[in-house]
């Protein structure tokens, strides 16, 4: 987003990027009004973002603070409407960090489509089995989606999910390789 006015060159970063996120998922902010309030830049309620009388809410999915959405919340509206952010940091139970995005892939000579592809996770008891419950309860409730975890670093995690009946994927020298688990149901 250009703006050639004042207003937007003392903007902080985090502002100018929050209404450029939201302009670009087609809503509006007191941007256009010139202003934007210390309230649009700190928030008021940890982690909540205001942008002033009349502003649009930020685009569901937005990590700001302490706002996420829930894995489910996220799966649901994403895969209904397909619409941006495609990725996020979610919340779920076992787990400090999980961030996720819906995708397509080209593995092992097919193209996927309803990829849940795990980016980044960090459980919050290593070992305890929130994976393993994440995993079977996808598989359960989203039977439709392929579960794609990539760059793995952690060696006994690795083995986890080939007991878990993920497949390598990529070449076998691969310093972080990734992990496929195809869907139980075609889509």
């Amino acid at each position: 987003m250009i703006d050639r006015r004042p207003e937007w060159k003392q903007a902080s970063p985090r502002a100018q990027l929050v209404v450029t996120l939201m302009a670009l998922e087609g809503h509006h902010s007191n941007m256009v009004d010139g202003i934007i309030s210390p309230q649009a830049v700190h928030g008021e309620n940890h982690g909540t973002l205001h942008l002033g009388a009349g502003a649009a809410p930020p685009p569901a999915g937005l990590h700001l603070g302490r706002a996420m959405m829930t894995l489910d919340a996220f799966l649901e509206d994403r895969l209904a409407s397909g619409r941006w952010p495609l990725n996020a940091y979610v919340k779920e139970r076992g787990f400090s960090s999980l961030y996720v995005r819906l995708s397509q892939r080209h593995i092992l000579g097919e193209t996927r489509t309803h990829v849940l592809d795990i980016a980044n996770v960090e459980a919050k008891k290593p070992g305890a089995g929130a994976f393993t419950s994440l995993v079977k309860r996808l598989q359960l409730e989203r039977p439709e989606l392929g579960l794609f975890v990539e760059c793995v670093l952690n060696v006994g995690f690795r083995q986890k999910l080939l007991a878990l009946g993920f497949q390598h994927v990529g070449h076998e020298a691969d310093l972080t390789p990734s992990y496929w688990l195809p869907p139980l149901k075609k889509s």
